[in-house]
């Protein structure tokens, strides 16, 4: 039994209860009643019971290991089918599976940052089946890099800029251009990792846990939230 004496009347008092609900269930795995006991003057009208669709009676299960392969690697969604590395597959074929999901994202990214950051998100999804040793080294054995000289723009471009003398000044652009790319990836990614640890702080996650998952070295993962713990002493 929980009881809970209020002197004022607060509008959210049935959440603040569902709360307490979930904490005490939690902790003693008992059926629990609760009362608030209203000590203010009047008559209160704070809500005394959710609508049934707010009530938490169980979840839905789904669980990655139990789907095909094949729902997510014929997708045409990046998010979804670096999920395949987590579904159901003979792991006798995991290296096929590997280099098969490279091809697919290598087909639906736009560009060469969408790439490398789903990549990236890969490896780490790799890590909870305890791929990822094979999942770096099929990363870096493919030619992965999205080429550019074999879009159809870029060779009408290019020939265009021959036959006016200035094939050199394009490639230069080019060159320009993927640099500017790969800087815009690295800010992206920083900031990926800084999102990371921040929310994995929140959730109770140590350092070392936190550098082993996202396969950082401990002293770089103290370095941000060092960082992280200035911004909020800030804030």
């Amino acid at each position: 039994m929980h009881v809970e004496f209020q002197t004022e009347s607060e509008a959210d008092m049935v959440y603040r209860v569902g709360e307490y609900h979930g904490f005490l269930q939690k902790q003693y795995k008992l059926e629990i009643r609760h009362f608030v006991v209203y000590l203010g003057k009047g008559k209160t009208r704070m809500t005394t019971t959710l609508p049934d669709a707010f009530q938490f009676k169980g979840y839905q299960l789904i669980q990655l290991s139990q789907i095909p392969l094949e729902e997510f690697i014929e997708s045409e969604i990046p998010e979804e089918i670096v999920l395949a590395i987590l579904s159901k597959f003979p792991k006798t074929k995991l290296l096929a599976v590997i280099r098969l999901i490279l091809q697919r994202l290598k087909k639906v990214c736009k560009n060469q940052i969408e790439l490398e950051k789903f990549l990236h998100q890969l490896t780490i999804l790799s890590q909870i089946r305890k791929f990822d040793q094979q999942t770096k080294k099929i990363i870096n054995e493919m030619p992965i890099t999205l080429d550019l000289t074999k879009n159809a723009f870029f060779k009408d471009a290019l020939k265009d800029a021959v036959n006016q003398g200035l094939k050199q000044g394009l490639e230069q652009g080019l060159e320009q251009g993927i640099a500017q790319e790969r800087l815009e990836a690295q800010k992206k990614y920083e900031e990926f990792v800084h999102t990371s640890i921040k929310n994995m702080l929140h959730l109770g996650f140590a350092p070392e846990g936190i550098a082993g998952i996202l396969n950082l070295e401990p002293g770089k993962v103290l370095e941000i939230c060092a960082q992280l713990k200035e911004e909020d002493s800030v804030e």
